[in-house]
């Protein structure tokens, strides 16, 4: 249950997509209906309640929603701070109005940003604006990820297929908010697992040596083999004797130790 929205939805979902309301229908185009999300986030960064709004910004930060009209609703609010010259009043709020747009993939916005940056009187806001900037380029890249429906089929619904689409995204920050979600939530989906299998047993013999690629595929295969089980740790064993990056053979190792140790404690 969405508690602001009152609606009866999948947990893990909702969790995904910032905890508020996530309902979406395969169409066409290659892309899912976002039309009644759309409607729920216009009302929520208008609440009265600060913390609402404040949750609603965040989650248009990355949740991947692009409607010009939502989003222009949002420039409003910044625009109204840079007229009234308060934009350092309450860094916070501006910080994330700015995040939120930057969730977009909307260009118009850059401009906004810069004038926040010559605006703004702390540091902490001008170095806000242009991670703004960034991020903004980075969502033209990423939003069609987030809506595709790649994996939808009848047996396969949205609601799991938007998984798979974080899982099998190039970008490791997407991998890491879909295991996330999926160890807190204890999701034991088999079409979910088997991705996650999918993708460690197509990556771990890389050669990557970056240190966010190893926590990823660690983070990766260790909610793999609690989540899913015996079955999943032949995989993990294979990382901790085969993988090329010995960061991530060593990682794997102390899985398995931690893992095996909780199995004989269960016996």
């Amino acid at each position: 249950m969405s508690a602001l929205t009152g609606l009866t939805i999948s947990r893990s979902v909702c969790l995904l997509f910032g905890g508020l309301l996530f309902l979406a229908v395969a169409v066409n185009a290659g892309v899912v209906d976002r039309s009644n999300e759309v409607s729920q986030y216009t009302k929520l960064i208008d609440s009265n309640s600060e913390s609402v709004r404040l949750a609603a910004l965040t989650e248009l930060a990355w949740i991947g929603l692009s409607d010009p009209a939502l989003f222009s609703q949002v420039a409003d609010q910044l625009q109204k701070k840079l007229t009234a010259k308060t934009l350092d009043n309450d860094l916070l709020e501006t910080e994330l109005l700015m995040a939120a747009l930057s969730g977009s993939g909307l260009a118009q916005f850059e401009m906004l940003f810069s004038q926040v940056g010559e605006q703004a009187k702390t540091k902490q806001l001008k170095a806000a604006s242009e991670v703004a900037k960034e991020a903004l380029v980075r969502s033209v890249q990423l939003n069609p990820i987030k809506n595709s429906d790649q994996y939808v089929s009848a047996q396969v619904p949205f609601s799991v297929a938007v998984f798979l689409n974080f899982i099998y995204a190039d970008e490791l920050p997407m991998k890491r908010q879909a295991v996330k979600i999926i160890g807190a939530e204890r999701m034991t989906n088999h079409h979910v697992l088997k991705a996650l299998e999918a993708d460690i047993n197509n990556n771990y013999l890389s050669e990557n040596n970056s240190d966010e690629w190893v926590k990823t595929y660690l983070q990766m295969a260790d909610v793999l083999i609690y989540a899913g089980g015996v079955g999943y740790a032949p995989l993990v064993r294979d990382m901790a004797r085969h993988a090329s990056n010995a960061r991530l053979r060593n990682g794997a190792r102390e899985l398995m130790h931690k893992y095996e140790l909780g199995q004989k404690k269960r016996l």
